[in-house]
């Protein structure tokens, strides 16, 4: 870690510390810390069978409460060493070793019928697991392929949200003015972008915008409102944003030798959709339906790099069975596909998925969890294989596997060597 990066470590420690001290001067307010700190390594599993990554991240989050008002103020350093130590990440050790970001920085107010909140956060929609789909609000850090805990992939955005809470109803409202996007893998890492396979011949430079100029015309807005009806938990949601994935344009920068530039763009869309929750003892049923209008999906077709618009609808089914105490087994299906046939598109038509999840205690409070995915019409799959055994109350370590498998143009199959093992050592530090 440079001696920058922890020089503002220092200074968000040192502003914690401050509002920790300012909370206890006051006998009406109440404050809360929070450190966390993840320390993983990582092989690959297949050849060469090298090192992965060996990466460490320290969350830090303080939080304020008096009455109605709370505020909450948290940030993460990260530092993955493999990308120096190993020569297969030559390309990428420079730009991604280290990182100092924001995570939840915002002040809120909460009685029982109303909550706003101003600052960095996430909102989170949808009820499916595993996968997001309905949860289309925050930008996500795609960096490690949306493998681990979501909830550590979600990018907080500075936002304002109001929810109303009347009954068991609500009605929730949110405007972010300056538009944030998907973290995306870097060139050269284990889940790198393939368009440098679609020009074998030539060097392609890949680029892509963080975010947009904060001016009218960028705000983005979205509302929701759920409401139980019969014993179902629904609700019907509305976002009119920027899409969180890159398009891009392409440009020829010199002939001979040739060289191309991929540079990222975000077009506006329209989401609409619905989710609900019921349970039928046994059984805890969730369902997600959405469609996106007029998306551009990219496309080569003739050696022409283009994109073409056609809406996406995405449906998703699922099934927990609840019968076996402190286990949770589920099933779940869902379909996203095109309307429009695209010639040449980057995005298969029609991308069926099908997940089991099983979880629960194994030994004490030894427990494991085992996500398995499976692609019908490529044959591909990914499974995901987490074992948790605590130390101590303050410390836990985790065993897993992220394994890839199928074709090498397959939704997984292509990132097979991307496989790996790893142990995580985790260490909380909760104080007031």
């Amino acid at each position: 870690m440079t001696a920058c990066s922890i020089k503002n470590l220092w200074r968000i420690s040192w502003l914690f510390g401050f509002l920790t001290s300012t909370a206890h001067a006051a006998a009406d307010y109440e404050a809360f810390y929070r450190l966390e700190l993840n320390s993983r390594l990582a092989y690959h599993l297949f050849a060469p069978q090298d090192l992965a990554s060996h990466r460490h991240t320290l969350d830090l989050e303080q939080r304020v409460k008096s009455g109605p008002w709370a505020a909450v103020l948290a940030a993460q350093v990260l530092a993955e060493t493999a990308y120096a130590s190993n020569p297969r990440y030559d390309q990428v050790a420079r730009s991604s070793s280290q990182e100092l970001s924001a995570r939840d920085i915002y002040l809120q107010y909460k009685d029982p019928n109303w909550l706003i909140r101003a600052g960095n956060q996430q909102v989170i929609w949808g009820e499916a697991f595993g996968f997001y789909f309905a949860d289309i609000v925050n930008p996500k850090d795609r960096r490690d392929f949306g493998l681990g805990e979501l909830s550590r992939q979600r990018i907080p955005v500075p936002m304002l949200q109001l929810k109303h809470l009347f009954g068991k109803s609500s009605a929730q409202l949110i405007y972010i003015p300056k538009p944030y996007f998907n973290k995306e893998p870097y060139t050269g890492s284990d889940f790198g972008n393939v368009y440098r396979d679609l020009f074998p011949e030539g060097k392609v430079n890949v680029s892509d915008e963080r975010s947009l100029p904060l001016v009218d015309q960028n705000g983005e807005a979205g509302f929701r409102a759920t409401t139980m009806i019969r014993g179902v938990d629904l609700s019907a949601f509305y976002f009119y944003y920027h899409d969180r994935m890159p398009n891009y344009r392409l440009s020829v920068t010199n002939p001979s030798p040739l060289e191309l530039n991929l540079d990222g763009y975000h077009s506006r869309i329209h989401t609409g959709g619905i989710t609900a929750t019921t349970e039928i003892a046994p059984f805890v049923f969730r369902m997600e339906g959405l469609h996106t209008v007029d998306r551009q999906f990219d496309s080569v077709r003739d050696g022409t790099y283009s994109a073409a618009r056609s809406g996406e609808t995405t449906a998703v089914l699922g099934v927990d069975y609840t019968k076996i105490a402190n286990w949770r087994l589920g099933m779940q299906l869902s379909d996203t596909y095109l309307t429009e046939n695209i010639p040449g598109s980057l995005t298969p038509k029609n991308r069926p998925l099908l997940t089991w999840l099983l979880s629960g205690p194994i030994y004490r409070e030894q427990t494991l969890e085992v996500i398995l995915s499976y692609v019908a019409n490529d044959g591909s799959s990914l499974a995901q294989i987490r074992y948790l055994t605590p130390l101590s109350s303050q410390i836990e370590l985790l065993f897993g596997a992220d394994i890839l498998m199928g074709g090498s143009q397959s939704q997984f199959g292509r990132f097979k060597s991307a496989s790996r093992g790893y142990v995580l050592l985790k260490g909380y530090l909760l104080g007031s």
